[in-house]
């Protein structure tokens, strides 16, 4: 079982070791909307997943995929939600040559 975060109703977003041996997307079940007396109230199998074409497995290199789930997740329930991200521009954040970034869970 892994984590994900949930990008839009469509999209979510996990680590590749998660999901980088998956050979049938449709196998693999996110759940979200958790309810303390019930459980899961939204589940769905994957449709797409796609893992960032530089993982590394072996260093943790990269470890970042996302997944298309095979319906929309109904986003008016009030027990789910999409992950605020800022919205910024180039003037914020101008484009540079290279950017390193790694993430350790």
């Amino acid at each position: 079982m892994c984590g994900g975060t949930i990008l839009s109703s469509s999209w979510i977003l996990t680590a590749a070791h998660c999901v980088e041996d998956v050979q049938n997307p449709s196998l693999v079940l996110i759940s979200a909307a958790t309810d303390q007396l019930f459980g899961w109230k939204q589940s769905r199998s994957a449709s797409t997943v796609i893992i960032h074409p530089q993982y590394n497995g072996s260093m943790f290199e990269n470890d970042i995929a996302l997944i298309k789930v095979s319906a929309p997740f109904n986003m008016t329930d009030l027990s789910i939600s999409k992950i605020c991200l800022p919205i910024s521009t180039t003037e914020d954040y101008p484009p540079i040559s290279s950017t390193v970034c790694k993430l350790f869970s």
